[in-house]
């Protein structure tokens, strides 16, 4: 068994290079193995000079420069990518990795935000086509920035303001039960009014 620090940050956009150097820096100082970055704002042509910076392994799925792109950076040298999948909208990427002989299937998502009237289904849409993404027979970590809350009591700071747009999304419990997935951070925290 192997253990991996493992982090997920929203960035709200790379684009500057000095707030690139300040993750990149983060991430090495906090001796992260495996960073799972969701709204990088990378286009296809940034990716080769953006990994050149880390200066380690980059995975990349973009957006545009204004919205969406993923990245799943490597700061660790024993870890090997065996396989790459993204969606072409900057919102899914996925990865089997192995360490040490074991291997484990991460995905990084960015969930649209859940819109009103003709928009409404979106994420819903979102979340019922990830299954191809998600669908492993390997340990698999769903991870990113979902746009909702699993708890709204729990996970909001003031659920009575935030009520209208971004509340539970029975689309991603029904990915999660599908596939046994289990929030991590509300197991440790069973109790706790905890939000990100």
């Amino acid at each position: 068994m192997f253990l991996l620090r493992i982090l997920s940050l929203n960035c709200n956009g790379l684009r500057k290079q000095d707030k690139r150097a300040f993750v990149y820096d983060l991430l090495r100082t906090k001796n992260v193995d495996v960073a799972l970055l969701q709204e990088t704002h990378s286009s296809p042509g940034d990716e080769i000079q953006w990994t050149k910076e880390w200066g380690k392994r980059a995975l990349w799925n973009s957006g545009n420069t204004q919205s969406r792109g993923l990245a799943i950076l490597i700061n660790n040298k024993h870890i090997e990518v065996k396989s790459v999948n993204f969606d072409n909208f900057g919102r899914v990427l996925a990865t089997d990795i192995s360490v040490f002989g074991e291997s484990m299937h991460i995905v990084n998502v960015y969930a649209p935000v859940r819109g009103s009237g003709n928009e409404c289904n979106t994420q819903d849409r979102f979340y019922d086509g990830i299954y191809p993404y998600v669908h492993s027979k390997l340990p698999t970590l769903l991870a990113g920035d979902f746009n909702c809350v699993d708890d709204r009591q729990k996970d909001r700071n003031n659920f009575m303001a935030h009520q209208v747009k971004r509340y539970e999304s029975k689309s991603l419990k029904d990915l999660c039960e599908t596939y046994g997935l289990k929030d991590l951070y509300r197991i440790s925290r069973p109790n706790g009014k905890d939000f990100t």
